[in-house]
């Protein structure tokens, strides 16, 4: 047999083999995003953990104050896990942002590993059960009428759905959040988890930061919603309050949404290098009196 005989049926022979290899590598790279390569690291946030579950709480050391002694603002932008596009140009800000996921979403594993791949903070955005149950937006609300069991293997599914996280955060719940029972079972997943607790303050009766510190989870309150008027003024203007809480208090926490007036007031704020507080994760926050303290009232203008 001729030596280019040969070589030709060898080369019949590999071509199924290689077509197979290119396959994978095309469906490979279709899943490699294209936005988060140009991001940087953040460098406030701990370095993502390899477990799907974190390994342990935050150290009391991350509460210590260092060398920078400005005042800490940590910012959550909740309803995260429709696409990554979403939340990309959040992403990109020069801010330590946290990021709340909501599980029911449907991308919500995928933006989960993505944000804690490049550094992000990342939490669960627990779905609970609101007064007005027309509000709820989504399927696997952790709901009043639950039993523990029932209750326990809900939360399980919501936190499965979100690999990478540290903490999680009430979406809604008004009604659950001030149901001790509820709240006491919600609390001792996250310590078996060793996820701290924000407490959303989505009503002024609710029971989850207590109920979260008694059983000896790390937790924190929100003080500011950003944008629930999402009109750019009003959005500033919440800003600016949360700013003016974090100077009285030493730190304070926000939340808002990704909605485009809120990313245009964070990065107006982020261009002002004269704002006088330092952004961080919410983990930074979570041993710190200042994370659990009621929000002081406006001064009177005295009018």
């Amino acid at each position: 047999m001729r030596l280019a005989d040969l070589a030709d049926r060898r080369a019949a022979a590999l071509k199924p083999a290689l077509s197979l290899v290119l396959s994978l590598v095309v469906v490979a790279c279709s899943h490699v995003p294209s936005r988060p390569d140009a991001v940087p690291r953040d460098p406030e946030a701990p370095r993502p953990r390899e477990s799907r579950y974190p390994i342990g709480w935050p150290s009391p050391e991350t509460s210590i104050p260092d060398s920078d002694s400005r005042p800490r603002l940590a910012i959550v932008i909740d309803d995260v896990g429709q696409s990554f596009e979403d939340i990309a140009p959040f992403v990109e800000l020069p801010l330590s942002l946290s990021f709340a996921v909501l599980p029911f979403l449907d991308q919500a594993p995928d933006v989960a590993w993505m944000l804690a791949g490049l550094g992000r903070e990342v939490l669960v955005h627990v779905p609970m059960e609101p007064c007005t149950a027309s509000w709820m937006d989504g399927p696997g609300f952790l709901r009043e009428s639950m039993d523990a069991a029932t209750l326990r293997a809900a939360l399980d599914r919501h936190l499965d759905r979100v690999p990478g996280a540290v903490g999680a955060n009430n979406h809604m719940g008004s009604r659950l959040t001030a149901n001790r029972e509820a709240m006491r079972a919600y609390a001792e997943a996250l310590r078996e988890r060793r996820l701290y607790a924000l407490d959303s303050r989505t009503t002024a009766d609710t029971v989850l930061l207590q109920s979260a510190l008694k059983a000896g989870v790390p937790a924190a309150r929100r003080h500011v919603f950003l944008d629930d008027d999402p009109s750019p003024v009003a959005v500033r203007e919440r800003l600016d309050e949360a700013v003016r809480v974090a100077k009285a208090l030493g730190c304070a926490v926000a939340i808002g949404h990704p909605r485009p007036t809120t990313y245009q007031a964070l990065q107006e704020f982020a261009a002002n290098p004269d704002a006088g507080v330092r952004f961080v994760p919410v983990s930074r926050l979570i041993n710190a009196p200042c994370g659990r303290a009621e929000a002081p009232p406006k001064a009177s203008s005295g009018r």
